[in-house]
């Protein structure tokens, strides 16, 4: 599944379910923005950064699941142009 972003609003991209494929998300605004900065909502999966693998990937992130957290997917979700650095205040965790 692939998903293109606005640049000139702030999305939110929330994931549920436990199967959610292999999805690639485009023009995705990473940072602090309040107003442009996207967010991955990942609160059915985890607490916090430690019960997801977020793995540099080129010039991609790659974002995997570990067994054990709130919920468990499988899947990969990329976040294409971004680093791991960059994603730092872009993930809603539970």
């Amino acid at each position: 599944v692939a998903f293109t972003g606005n640049l000139d609003a702030r999305e939110v991209y929330n994931f549920v379910g436990d199967d959610i494929g292999n999805v690639e998300i485009t023009n995705f605004t990473a940072g602090a923005d309040p107003t442009f900065g996207d967010r991955l909502d990942l609160s059915d999966f985890a607490n916090g950064a430690g019960q997801l693998v977020f793995a540099q990937v080129g010039g991609d992130v790659e974002i995997t699941d570990i067994a054990g957290g709130v919920g468990d997917f499988d899947g990969t979700i990329t976040i294409v142009g971004a680093t791991t650095a960059d994603l730092a205040f872009n993930i809603i965790y539970a």
